[in-house]
């Protein structure tokens, strides 16, 4: 009999797809936020995330870290009216290096919960092949 995926109408799930699940499921914690460290670094993470996403067949993580990403940007929209000259008087401030390590930090941490989440899904198909 044939391995299946839940949603996948029965279709075999591949042996690639197996091994990308089992692969998801052997990072552990530390691995996974070494992961997410290492593509959260500006132009540096590209190769990073692409072969994280490559690796274990998943876009969760990319996703949940892009996500929290604009929760982040969209917290000062929310909460702080923007004046003219704001944005101005914060880089003069010496903010930048504060926002970027902001920014870096949520993506890093969305993509760790889209690891996470990404795990739990493997998990849960695996025990649906057997």
């Amino acid at each position: 009999m044939g391995s299946t995926m839940e949603g996948s109408g029965g279709a075999p799930m591949s042996a690639a797809i197996q091994r990308a699940i089992h692969r998801r499921l052997a990072d552990d914690q530390r691995r996974r936020w070494l992961w997410a460290f290492g593509a959260a670094i500006p132009l540096l993470g590209l190769p990073v995330l692409a072969a994280h996403a490559i690796s274990r067949r998943t876009l969760m993580p990319p996703i949940f870290g892009l996500t929290t990403l604009g929760m982040l940007a969209f917290i000062p929209a929310t909460f702080v009216v923007i004046q003219p000259g704001m944005v101005k008087s914060l880089s003069n401030q010496g903010a930048q290096p504060l926002v970027v390590l902001l920014g870096l930090s949520g993506f890093a941490c969305g993509h760790k919960l889209g690891q996470d989440k990404a795990a739990r899904d493997g998990r849960h198909w695996l025990a649906l092949d057997r």
